[in-house]
C-alpha cells in the first residue's frame, strides 16, 4: 500500500530570497526611470506632450512579452534553465543603460527611445525568466511569501527608478542617474552568479508556441479567464481615474507625483507584505473572495469622498486607502496565476496571464482617463465597483460549483 505523495523539501534559503526581492527590484528601476523619471526631465527641458507619448510605447514589450517566452522556456543559453536568461538580460539592461549615459538631452530624444527599447526588451525578457525560476524554486505554500515579496520589490524599484533618481537628477545629472541604475542592477547580476539553479526536469522538444493556446484548454482556465480579465479591467480604470481626478482638482504635478508614486506605492509595499502573511493563512479562495470585497470597498470610499469634498488631505487619506485596498491584488492574483503555471513551461504559462492582464489594465486605464471627466469620477469609480462586484460574484459561483478549482500544483 503505498502512502501520500511527499513533498519535495524547500530549496529556499536568505540568499535565495534576496535574489528574488533583488531581481524584481532590478527589472523595474530602469523601466520606471524611462516611464516615470525620463518623461518629467525631457517636460521640463521643453519636449511637447505629442513627442513624450511616445515614451509610454515602452511599456509594449511588458504588454507582448509572452510571445517569446515559449523560447525562454525552451532553450538553456548558459549555465542553468533560467539562471543564463537572467545572466544575459541582466547584462543587457545595464549595457543598456550605459549607452544611454552617453545620449544628450533633449538632442537626442530619439536615440534614447530606441536605447529604452532594448531596456524594455531584455527588463521585460528578465521578467519571464524571475517568474520562471520562482515557479521552480518555490513550494506551493512559499507561493504567497513569493509573490508578496515580488509586489514589494517591484514597487520598491518603481520608488528608485521614478522617485529617487528622479531626485537625485539635479545633482548627478543624466549619466549620473544612468550609471547609477547599471549599478543597482549589477548587484541582482553578481548575486545570480552564486545561483546553484535545480536541474532541468523537462526535455526541450515538449515547449512550443502552441502552449500559448493549449495553456487555455486545460484545468478550466477559461472559467480562470472569465475572472481575471474583468477583473484586471476593474483595476485598470480605477488606476487610469485616479490621475485625472486629481489633476482636475487643480493638485500640482509635485502633489499628484508624490501622492501617487511614493506614499501610493510605500502604501502598497506595506499591503503586500500583510496580504504575503494573510492569503497562507487563510488560502488561496478565502483570500480571493476578500481581496475582491476590499478592492469595491475602496473604489466605493473614493467614489463617496469624490462627491462630498475637495479637502487634499481627506482626498490624499482616502487615495492612500485605495491603494492599501488594491494591493493584496498584487499577491492573491499573481499566487493564482503561478499556481495554475505547469512546471514544464512556467514562464509561458504565467507569462501568458500576465500579459492578458497588464493589456486589459493599460487599455482599461486608458478608457477611465478619457471617460473619467465626462461621466463624472462618482460615477465612473461607482462602474468600477460594479465590474468588480460582478467578477466577485461570477468567482463565488465557479468556486461553488467547483469549476473552478484554486490548487496550489507542485
Amino acid at each position: 500500500m503505498t502512502g501520500p505523495p511527499t513533498q519535495r523539501p524547500s530549496q529556499m534559503d536568505i540568499s535565495r530570497w534576496l535574489l528574488i526581492g533583488s531581481l524584481y527590484v532590478s527589472q523595474y528601476v530602469g523601466q520606471a526611470f524611462l516611464l516615470i523619471s525620463l518623461i518629467t526631465i525631457m517636460r521640463r527641458q521643453g519636449l511637447p506632450m505629442e513627442k513624450l507619448g511616445l515614451v509610454y510605447s515602452l511599456a509594449l514589450c511588458w504588454v507582448f512579452k509572452f510571445v517569446w517566452s515559449p523560447v525562454v522556456d525552451r532553450y538553456n543559453p548558459i549555465c542553468g534553465r533560467y539562471k543564463g536568461w537572467i545572466l544575459i538580460t541582466q547584462l543587457g539592461m545595464a549595457l543598456s543603460l550605459l549607452a544611454l549615459s552617453l545620449c544628450r538631452l533633449p538632442a537626442d530624444f530619439y536615440l534614447i527611445l530606441g536605447l529604452g527599447c532594448f531596456h524594455s526588451f531584455f527588463s521585460s525578457t528578465q521578467d519571464a525568466a524571475s517568474d520562471g525560476l520562482c515557479r521552480t524554486l518555490l513550494l506551493p505554500g512559499e507561493r504567497p511569501a513569493g509573490m508578496s515579496v515580488q509586489a514589494f520589490s517591484g514597487l520598491l524599484g518603481n520608488i528608485i527608478g521614478g522617485g529617487v533618481v528622479l531626485a537625485a537628477f539635479p545633482s548627478l545629472g543624466w549619466s549620473g542617474c544612468c550609471l547609477l541604475l547599471a549599478g543597482v542592477i549589477m548587484v541582482s547580476f553578481f548575486q545570480c552568479l552564486f545561483l546553484n539553479e535545480p536541474p532541468r526536469r523537462t526535455a526541450y522538444s515538449i515547449i512550443s508556441m502552441k502552449r500559448l493556446i493549449d495553456f487555455w484548454k486545460i484545468d478550466n482556465n477559461l472559467s480562470w479567464l472569465a475572472i481575471l480579465v474583468p477583473y484586471s479591467v476593474g483595476i485598470g480604470l480605477g488606476w487610469g481615474l485616479l490621475p485625472v481626478l486629481l489633476a482636475d482638482l487643480k493638485w500640482g504635478f509635485g502633489q499628484i507625483g508624490f501622492t501617487l508614486n511614493v506614499a501610493g506605492s510605500l502604501t502598497g509595499m506595506i499591503g503586500a507584505a500583510l496580504s504575503g502573511l494573510i492569503l497562507k493563512r487563510i488560502g488561496r479562495a478565502r483570500m480571493l473572495k476578500l481581496t475582491s470585497a476590499v478592492v469595491i470597498l475602496g473604489l466605493l470610499a473614493i467614489s463617496a469622498i469624490i462627491g462630498s469634498t475637495a479637502d487634499k488631505g481627506m482626498v490624499f487619506l482616502v487615495v492612500q486607502i485605495y491603494f492599501l485596498c488594491v494591493s493584496p491584488c498584487m499577491v492573491v492574483i499573481p499566487t493564482l496565476m503561478m499556481d495554475r503555471s505547469s512546471a514544464d513551461s512556467p514562464a509561458t504559462d504565467y507569462s501568458v496571464q500576465f500579459c492578458l492582464a497588464t493589456l486589459c489594465q493599460y487599455l482599461a486605464a486608458s478608457v477611465g482617463t478619457m471617460a473619467g471627466p465626462r461621466l463624472g469620477f462618482d460615477l465612473a469609480f461607482l462602474s468600477c465597483a460594479l465590474v468588480e462586484t460582478m467578477t466577485l460574484l461570477f468567482g463565488l459561483k465557479c468556486i461553488h460549483k467547483g469549476v473552478l478549482v484554486l490548487k496550489a500544483a507542485e
